[in-house]
């Protein structure tokens, strides 16, 4: 029989193989395999000072299949998640897109990163979902079969670049679009697709939300929320006196071990003592998830 895997579950009449980490896959007699791949999520990234929120990172891909395999040693790969952009003083690092996830030798068995999020100074990233947008950059192209493409921005040339970014895609839905003007929510994140194969239906690959334009009302500090399956909410209100470390402007993590999406950040940060006034820290992307299981 197979054997591998950091977490090992007899259920249902099947043996599940969780690797949340890379590892090995030792195969000892031939037999059909199911698998779940799910890449690392992408990063969200920051907005402008006042002109458009960050666009939230895209889903790792999320790739579902059957097959037979024969005796070996696979090399199973699980992707982390991009990271968000860091802030510290003067200094920066633009949001990244997540990695891949694959089981070796196995053909198109590969689960692709989720991509950045458009942001101050970036492109946005395609990938496993894209990225979402960041004023008028274009929002990232998803994988055919994996995910979706990222949400449009609300911010565009007849405003000013004014509005939220752009959610990153999921799984199962485009990233949700930021509305135009001040004071708007960024878009949320796609919504992720659902998998059984654990024995529990768990939703996986969820898109970051997009970041707010200044600062919005409603409820959670008017940030935008992440898509279902661990895609990571977007910047809302903005702390004008405490910018970089406020509670509701910097977009949150995606969830390792789903693939989620990173939340971008939010626009609107006029008051910063450095004398820098862009760039608020976004979320970084989750961790991804290799899933095998086979009859016993």
């Amino acid at each position: 029989m197979p054997r591998g895997g950091q977490k090992n579950v007899d259920i249902n009449g099947y043996r599940v193989h969780t690797f949340t980490t890379s590892d090995t896959f030792t195969v000892v007699n031939s037999c059909q395999i199911e698998y779940l791949l799910v890449g690392g999520g992408g990063g969200g990234n920051s907005g402008d000072d006042g002109n458009g929120g960050g666009g939230g990172g895209g889903a790792g891909g999320f790739l579902e299949g059957s097959m037979n395999i024969t005796p070996g040693l696979y090399n199973v790969i699980v992707g982390s998640g991009g990271l968000g952009r860091l802030i510290s003083g003067r200094n920066f690092s633009l949001g990244s897109s997540g990695n891949d996830s694959e089981i070796l030798s196995l053909t198109n068995v590969k689960a692709i990163g989720g991509g950045h999020g458009g942001g101050q100074g970036s492109t946005t990233g395609d990938g496993g979902s894209g990225g979402g947008e960041w004023r008028t950059i274009g929002a990232g192209t998803g994988t055919t079969g994996q995910g979706n493409n990222g949400g449009n921005s609300g911010a565009n040339t007849t405003n000013n670049n004014i509005g939220g970014g752009g959610g990153g895609g999921g799984a199962g839905a485009v990233g949700g679009a930021g509305p135009a003007g001040h004071h708007k929510k960024g878009g949320d994140g796609g919504i992720g697709k659902e998998s059984s194969i654990t024995g529990t239906a768990i939703y996986y690959a969820g898109g970051g939300g997009g970041g707010a334009q200044n600062s919005p009302t409603g409820s959670n500090g008017g940030r935008s929320s992440g898509g279902n399956g661990g895609g990571g909410d977007g910047g809302g209100t903005v702390d004008y006196a405490n910018s970089y470390t406020a509670n509701y402007s910097l977009g949150l993590d995606g969830t390792d071990g789903l693939g989620g999406g990173g939340g971008g950040s939010s626009a609107g940060v006029p008051f910063i003592t450095s004398g820098y006034s862009n760039w608020l820290a976004s979320g970084s992307g989750g961790d991804g998830i290799v899933i095998i299981r086979y009859l016993l």
